[in-house]
């Protein structure tokens, strides 16, 4: 005999009728999910909500975690906000002045003085940034990183967000140097994000998309990897790869290698 199916009266996934009877006609899913709302009459204790208001947070943010995992949770999550603030306030400065004598010591080209192959690359870096996801930093405590090779710079600052004193530009070479002097507390929330922008020529075969491809471009051409990508937390980001062709005079789009997101 086959049990009686319904559909949960959510999400309209088919389930069993013992399982709509038990969950007031949801699913598993969606009854975990309206457990997770908080009624409209709780409220965060007095004393949480000081907290959350002096590290600058909106305190709507945290009423489903309070909610779901209480008091303590909460706290800890903050402590984990605050250290972050804490290296931010520190380490910001220092960041920024690092910058500034990485301009000092060494300027961008100008486009003039720049051979055809990597002029050529410029307008491709601009119509990279210009289609990057726009990540502003949301909070006083946040920096954002953006690497790009020195002949690009002045684009990326014409192009992405420069002008915000918590957008810092980099070269590679910079920021590995950067790497070098900073190093981030294991398990401690980032107070940085970081875009980057690339063109690899030729490319590494090792790279996204390119591990085992095989090149079939004519005769007199060679590739180049051109490459964007976002990081906002050791789990959450992304990046794409384009392959791109030089046949000495212009350089020309062939096709999209690699989308990689988490």
């Amino acid at each position: 005999m086959t049990d009686a199916q319904t559909t949960c009266t959510t999400c309209g996934t088919l389930i069993r009728q013992f399982t709509a009877d038990r969950y007031q006609g949801l699913c598993v899913l969606c009854d975990r999910d309206a457990a997770a709302i908080p009624p409209d009459d709780f409220k965060l204790p007095s004393e949480l909500l000081d907290r959350i208001k002096a590290l600058g947070q909106d305190p709507d943010l945290f009423l489903e975690m309070t909610w779901c995992d209480g008091v303590p949770y909460t706290l800890g999550f903050l402590n984990k906000i605050e250290e972050s603030q804490k290296l931010h306030d520190h380490w910001a400065p220092r960041l920024r002045a690092f910058a500034k004598q990485c301009r000092l010591d060494a300027p961008p080209p100008s486009p003039a003085v720049l051979a055809p192959r990597d002029l050529a690359k410029l307008p491709i870096y601009e119509a990279s940034i210009r289609r990057s996801e726009r990540i502003t930093p949301s909070r006083r405590s946040e920096a954002l990183f953006c690497s790009i090779p020195l002949i690009a710079i002045p684009v990326a600052l014409r192009c992405w967000p420069g002008e915000d004193e918590r957008t810092v530009v980099l070269t590679p070479d910079e920021w590995n140097k950067w790497q070098k002097i900073y190093k981030h507390p294991d398990d401690a929330f980032w107070w940085f994000s970081d875009v980057w922008w690339r063109i690899d020529d030729p490319p590494n075969p090792g790279a996204p998309g390119m591990d085992g491809k095989k090149l079939t471009l004519p005769e007199g051409e060679t590739p180049w990897l051109v490459t964007a990508g976002l990081m906002m937390g050791p789990m959450s980001g992304g990046s794409t790869s384009e392959l791109w062709s030089w046949n000495g005079t212009s350089a020309r789009f062939v096709e999209e290698v690699s989308r990689i997101y988490a």
